[in-house]
């Protein structure tokens, strides 16, 4: 049988469009999955690269944040005496308090462990003025310990302001004018913080001809 010249255009045409088909099915549409799954995985990866980018900003500004607290506490440390030396405190503690004031009482707690530090805690109780009292805690702020004031009671002695105003009356017939000096009943709960380690034999002023050291209540 013989095929008009129409025919066989029409075979060849199609005999193209199967090629292209199987072409298409076989090879070409594969491919263009496959490269629409690489541009996938390489979107996941920029973004994944940018979040590890953000990641390594925010490292190292910690780090920075670190290294600078960790330069502000060495510098604490220095000012923080190593070893709970407990007379040479006592008598600090004495002598401040009585220079500022008149002690009536000083009272230790147990040593305690706080974080890094060895803690130990006191009450004072004490008779002072107004200005007095400013000047013990500025004494704290600047002695060679790392003292915290965490509580503090100040009321006027009303006993000894009556009798200093029944003789100021009876000796000028007028009560006195309220002033910053009139004495004050203090009641001080503070901490004392140290660095752990030993104190070690040491000579103190205060004790000529004899040596200390640690806790003497031991």
């Amino acid at each position: 049988m013989t095929m008009t010249k129409r025919e066989k255009v029409l075979v060849s045409i199609v005999l193209v469009l199967g090629v292209f088909c199987l072409y298409f099915l076989a090879y070409l549409n594969p491919r263009l999955n496959e490269l629409r799954m690489l541009n996938l995985d390489i979107d996941n990866k920029a973004v994944d690269a940018s979040n590890v980018q953000m990641q390594e900003q925010v490292i190292a500004s910690v780090d920075r944040a670190i290294a600078a607290n960790e330069e502000k506490i060495a510098a604490l440390n220095i000012g923080i005496t190593t070893g709970f030396d407990q007379p040479a405190l006592l008598v600090y503690l004495e002598q401040t308090v009585n220079e500022h004031g008149t002690k009536t009482s000083l009272v230790f707690s147990d040593l305690q462990r706080v974080g890094q530090f060895d803690v130990c805690s006191a009450t004072i109780v004490m008779t002072s003025s107004y200005d007095g009292l400013k000047a013990l805690l500025a004494a704290f702020g600047e002695s060679p310990y790392f003292i915290k004031v965490v509580s503090l009671k100040a009321e006027l002695d009303t006993k000894k302001i009556a009798q200093a105003a029944a003789q100021a009356e009876a000796a000028e017939g007028a009560a006195p004018v309220p002033s910053v000096d009139e004495p004050i009943n203090v009641k001080m709960d503070i901490r004392i913080y140290t660095q752990p380690g030993a104190v070690g034999a040491a000579a103190y002023d205060f004790a000529e001809g004899f040596q200390y050291g640690g806790n003497i209540f031991n």
